[in-house]
């Protein structure tokens, strides 16, 4: 009796380790299978090779300390650094398996027994993991290196809600994520709130080390924003008409019938100013009932995902020429954007689905996530990037002699221009 119970613990402890290899390895294959080419012919997205790579490549370490549009992005910046260790050849797959191993990291982090509290069902949270897998509307921020940050916004909530543990090697992990959370992007703005809500609710010493993280990440990001002013692109061009269009066509349409669907629907007849209020209105309404009615976690979760999205509808970066809100209403524009509040509003289906006591309301959310088998199989397969031919430029720029500079094409039309050391 006395061995039984010796080896149970590390009987528990092997099928932990277990059953995250097994998820581990199913998340990496379904990322792979909805774009193959991110690993298959590698290429730069956009910043990954004229602002990561090219800076890091020009000034080393020191490209840590640099500003993108008024924040820090320590996490590109640091997997920049890390690749001048690899052949040039190799650049775009190592940022590719990079992006792609932090979402696996989510997905495994949302897996362990920390977060049984927020969500106490295993079960329930390996459909919640393989949603945030298949979400349709979010090619985007899928195996890029240059919107990771956005998958950093969804591991630095999920720390702050998560059990703390005693264990050291957990401590070192939250205190590294997200200190990297809190200094790539703005995000810090706003989990601060959510950090002193949860340390005044639970009163738990590491949710306070925590905020105490997350409040410098304020000031260095504040910092960062105050003395490297953020270059204007167009006017926001906010009105009462294109919000509706926002909201209804990019949040609450596309999570259910994805940007393919979303695209088949907006040229449609059906798809007007009214539709596209009613649905804003209508999905807005669930979300604010909700509010009244879900977990505490929930709550935070909706409002985390409210403060990203109005950040996003004020100063949004999508267009230097035209009105930004213009470009931001139509299928497949700026989904990262959308990532987050997509998220909550399934979260609400899912959550009311089972338990609601109204039954219309959860004959609703029941028929609304049968209706996103839709979205998710018409998104499943992402867009490839066009082939720019990155091995070519790769092996034109090995063999270019010192103080060349070569022009290397980029998606998705961008060009990075690298002198030859």
């Amino acid at each position: 009796m006395e061995n039984i119970e010796q080896n149970k613990p590390q009987s528990v402890f092997s099928n932990k380790l277990l059953l995250q290899a097994i998820v581990g390895a199913i998340s990496f294959l379904i990322i792979f299978s909805r774009r193959p080419d991110a690993l298959l012919n590698p290429q730069f997205w956009a910043e990954d090779g004229v602002v990561w790579y090219a800076q890091a490549y020009g000034t080393g370490f020191l490209s840590l300390f640099n500003q993108e549009l008024g924040y820090y992005c320590t996490f590109q910046r640091l997997v920049a650094i890390v690749s001048l260790w690899f052949p040039f050849a190799f650049v775009p797959l190592i940022f590719n398996l990079c992006a792609i191993g932090l979402k696996v990291l989510v997905v495994q982090f949302f897996i362990s027994t920390r977060c049984s509290r927020i969500v106490p069902s295993l079960q329930i949270r390996l459909l919640l993991a393989l949603l945030y897998l298949a979400l349709p509307n979010s090619w985007e921020i899928d195996s890029n290196l240059t919107n990771t940050q956005w998958h950093l916004a969804l591991l630095g909530f999920l720390l702050l809600i998560a059990e703390p543990s005693r264990r050291i090697l957990w401590k070192v992990f939250d205190v590294m994520f997200m200190t990297v959370t809190v200094l790539t992007g703005p995000y810090c703005f706003f989990l601060f709130p959510i950090a002193v809500f949860r340390w005044w609710q639970k009163r738990e010493s590491w949710t306070l080390w925590l905020l105490l993280i997350i409040a410098l990440g304020c000031l260095a990001e504040g910092f960062s924003m105050i003395s490297h002013k953020r270059l204007s692109g167009a006017v926001v061009g906010a009105s009462f008409d294109l919000f509706p269009q926002i909201l209804g066509g990019q949040v609450f349409t596309s999570a259910i019938i994805g940007q393919n669907g979303y695209w088949w629907l907006i040229n449609r007849s059906i798809w007007n100013q009214t539709f596209a209020t009613l649905i804003a209105f209508a999905g807005l309404t669930l979300m604010i009932y909700a509010f009244t009615k879900v977990s505490v976690e929930l709550k935070l979760f909706i409002v985390y995902s409210a403060l990203v999205f109005t950040a996003a509808l004020i100063s949004p970066a999508v267009s230097a020429t035209e009105p930004q809100w213009q470009i931001m209403r139509l299928p497949g524009a700026c989904m990262r954007y959308w990532f987050l509040p997509m998220m909550s509003f399934l979260l609400v289906l899912i959550y009311f689905a089972p338990r609601s006591k109204t039954r219309l309301l959860k004959i609703a959310a029941l028929c609304l996530l049968v209706l996103a088998l839709i979205g998710i199989i018409v998104d499943w397969r992402q867009p490839p990037f066009k082939d720019f031919e990155f091995q070519h430029y790769a092996q034109e720029f090995d063999g270019a002699p010192s103080g060349t500079q070569v022009t290397i094409p980029i998606n998705p039309s961008h060009e990075m221009k690298l002198t030859k050391r």
